[in-house]
């Protein structure tokens, strides 16, 4: 073989291999499933503003996997709390895990309170949503969404009538066509007499009352 055929042939081997290289299919992504908590938690902090980071994995996705997880992922609340508040009306998504959590979610607490003083009517009106879904272990909250009973939006109003009938066990919505669906999360009958019972409790006997104060104590603080 002479010296350029050698040449030649070394050339063509080199170009196969790059191609070989090229061409390689990618390493496939694993099912979601196979994540610990954990390890959403953190796939769920690139969707941060300070987070420059891309996650492989599509936002939906991870919020539905926590979701089918419910209670035994608990220790995602207090993110998907602060997420419900994020821009886009997509973020109140967030907030179908916590729902899912129920009680186990009273993490979430303190930063689902923080979210009330948002501009958005759907971010105050899906956390104090989730504040019902957690019930008693949320009655910190009580002082904090009582006053959203004169809130500007009558879904928002309606929403802490159902909300304070979870925590307090108090029937204080007129019919329990109008208690939270927690099949349904958000989802509240936006009419102008559902809060009137309400707050006429709380005008009477809720704000006099010693509320606890366990549970509303961000993390970071504790």
């Amino acid at each position: 073989m002479g010296k350029n055929q050698k040449h030649l042939t070394g050339l063509l081997t080199f170009i196969f291999f790059l191609a070989g290289c090229t061409f390689a299919p990618n390493t496939p992504i694993p099912p979601i499933s196979q994540k610990t908590n954990a390890e959403l938690i953190q796939l769920l902090d690139t969707f941060s503003y300070e987070n420059d980071e891309e996650s492989e994995y599509d936002f939906y996705l991870i919020i539905e996997e926590l979701e089918e997880r419910g209670a035994s992922a608990s220790e995602a609340a207090p993110i998907l709390a602060k997420m419900i508040a994020y821009d886009g009306s997509t973020s109140v998504t967030a907030s179908h895990p916590l729902v899912a959590m129920g009680k186990s979610a009273q993490s979430a607490t303190p930063y689902l309170i923080q979210n009330l003083d948002n501009e958005r009517e759907e971010v105050r009106r899906y956390s104090i949503f989730v504040l019902g879904t957690i019930g008693e272990p949320a009655k910190c909250s009580v002082p904090e969404i009582a006053p959203l009973l004169w809130d500007k939006s009558p879904c928002v109003r309606s929403a802490v009538a159902g909300a304070l009938t979870e925590i307090t066990n108090i029937m204080l919505v007129e019919s329990d066509l109008y208690k939270l669906d927690a099949t349904v999360p958000g989802s509240v009958a936006c009419h102008n007499e559902i809060s009137q019972t309400a707050r006429e409790w709380w005008l009477e006997t809720g704000q006099f009352t010693d509320w606890p104060e366990k549970n509303c104590v961000p993390l970071e603080t504790q």
